[in-house]
């Protein structure tokens, strides 16, 4: 799920596109990500134990098909651009 308080960039578009299409461990896929002022973070309820494993999924695929950063280590954490 995405939450946006503007238009979304073109690399925005790439990377959310990806973590759609991605895999999860099973195929809840729980990731948040909220694009507000500029920044994006992407976070996971924590209620199951693979949570975080499909935050660091969908965290991967959206870095490869943005390529243009990396999101900081961690659940709600900052995409950097680099």
């Amino acid at each position: 799920m995405l939450v946006s308080d503007v238009p979304l960039p073109k690399w925005l578009e790439d990377g959310m596109s990806a973590i759609i299409a991605a895999p999860s461990a099973i195929n809840r896929q729980p990731v948040t990500c909220i694009y507000r002022n500029g920044i994006l973070t992407a976070s996971v309820p924590e209620k199951m134990e693979s949570d975080l494993i499909d935050l660091g999924i969908a965290k991967m695929n959206f870095e490869i098909s943005s390529q243009i950063g990396t999101f900081e280590v961690g659940n709600g954490k900052s995409f950097v651009i680099i």
